[in-house]
C-alpha cells in the first residue's frame, strides 16, 4: 500500500511521514518547498503544488492512502487571498485528484478552529458547527471551507475521513512553527512577557499517529477532534523554564491591552519587514474555549496525548540538536 503525503515539508506532515515509514508502509512525500525535514528518510519525493491538478494526479499515480497536510496556517488575515486559495482551491483540486485516481482513502487534515468555539463553557466536540461570517479569522473560514470540501467529495463517492488537530509543537520543528517558535523564543530568554490566555496544545507525533489511525479505523465522512492538553502560556513559559534552568516570563499582559496595541506591533513589523511577535488575530485565539472532547477520538481512534513536559522536553533537544538555539 502506498501512501502519499502533501505537505511533507511541513511540521505535521515531516512528522507524519515518520509514523508511517515506522509502521512499514511505503511512503510518497509531496513537497513543495524544500526538504530539509525529510532529508535522509528513505521515502521517494516528488514536487507539487495543490493548485496545479496536473502535478496532483502526477503525484498520486499508483497511491492508495492519501494525508493531506498541505496547508497555510495564518494569524495575520488573507495573506492577499493566498490562505483561501490553498486551504479551499488545494483542497478542492487535492477531492478532485483524487477521485480520479480512485484512491483508496483520504485523510484530510483540517483544524479545531474550523468549528464555532461557542458555547465555550462546554468542550468542543464533533458535533459543532463549522464556523461562518465574518466574525470568524480567514484561517478559521478557509479550513471550515476545505472541509466542505470533502465533505461534497464524500457526497460524490469519496472514502474521506477529517481530522482536526488543536495547536501543535513538538519536535521535527525546522520551520519553525508558530508555538515552536514562542517555544524556542521561551528557551532563548527573548520574551520577558507573554499575554494572558489559554490554548489546547497537542503534540504533532500524537496527530501523526492518530491520523494514520484515522486511516485505517476511521469512520467515512466522519471528523475527529485531536486536541492535547490546556495549559495558559505562562505555564508553558514556567514548565520551559522549570526544564532549562533558566528564568520563565515574569509578566502576563491582561489580553485587552494587547489587542489594543497589536495594530501598531502589525504596522511596526510590517514597516522594518519581520514577523510580529503577535496578531490581532493570536491574542484573540487565546481568549478562545480551550477545552476540546477527546471522547470521540479516544473510542475510535485510540488518540492518547502524551503529557505536555515531555513535549516541550523533547522539543527543546530537538532545537538544541538542530542548533536552532
Amino acid at each position: 500500500m502506498l501512501a502519499v503525503v502533501t505537505g511533507a515539508e511541513g511540521f505535521l506532515g515531516c512528522n507524519l511521514v515518520r509514523e508511517l515509514l515506522g509502521r512499514g508502509i511505503p511512503t510518497r512525500a509531496m513537497v513543495f518547498a524544500g526538504t530539509e525535514a525529510i532529508d535522509g528518510l528513505d521515502l521517494e519525493v516528488v514536487r507539487g503544488d495543490v493548485l496545479d491538478s496536473a502535478s496532483l494526479e502526477s503525484a498520486f499515480d499508483g497511491a492508495e492512502l492519501i494525508f493531506h497536510c498541505a496547508a497555510v496556517v495564518s494569524i495575520a488575515g488573507n495573506q492577499g487571498g493566498l490562505v483561501e486559495r490553498i486551504n479551499i482551491g488545494g483542497v478542492r483540486n487535492v477531492v478532485r485528484a483524487a477521485m480520479a485516481r480512485s484512491v483508496k482513502r483520504l485523510v484530510h487534515v483540517s483544524s479545531v478552529h474550523s468549528l464555532v468555539p461557542d458555547p465555550d463553557d462546554e468542550p468542543i466536540d464533533e458535533g459543532r458547527a463549522l464556523v461562518h461570517g465574518t466574525q470568524h479569522s480567514a484561517y478559521a473560514l478557509s479550513k471550515a471551507a476545505g472541509e466542505r470540501e470533502v465533505l461534497a467529495g464524500v457526497e460524490a463517492g469519496l472514502d474521506a475521513v477529517i481530522v482536526n488537530p488543536s495547536g501543535l509543537f513538538g519536535p521535527n520543528d525546522f520551520g519553525p512553527s508558530l508555538f515552536g517558535r514562542t517555544l524556542l523564543w521561551l528557551r532563548q530568554g527573548k520574551l520577558p512577557a507573554l499575554i494572558d490566555g489559554a490554548y489546547n496544545f497537542v503534540d504533532a507525533r500524537d496527530v501523526a499517529t492518530s491520523a494514520v489511525d484515522a486511516s485505517e479505523r476511521g469512520r467515512r465522512g466522519e471528523r475527529y477532534l485531536l486536541g492535547g492538553h490546556v495549559s495558559s502560556v505562562l505555564d508553558l513559559s514556567n514548565a520551559v523554564a522549570e526544564l532549562t534552568g533558566g528564568r520563565g516570563a515574569r509578566l502576563a499582559v491582561p489580553r485587552w491591552v494587547a489587542l489594543a496595541t497589536a495594530p501598531a506591533v502589525e504596522w511596526l513589523s510590517a514597516r522594518i519587514g519581520v514577523e510580529p511577535i503577535y496578531t490581532s488575530e493570536a491574542v484573540r485565539i487565546l481568549g478562545d474555549n480551550p477545552r476540546i472532547s477527546l471522547e470521540k477520538s479516544r473510542a475510535e481512534l485510540g488518540h492518547d496525548p502524551r503529557p505536555m513536559q515531555e513535549t516541550i522536553r523533547d522539543t527543546i533537544a530537538f532545537f538544541e540538536s538542530a542548533g536552532m538555539v
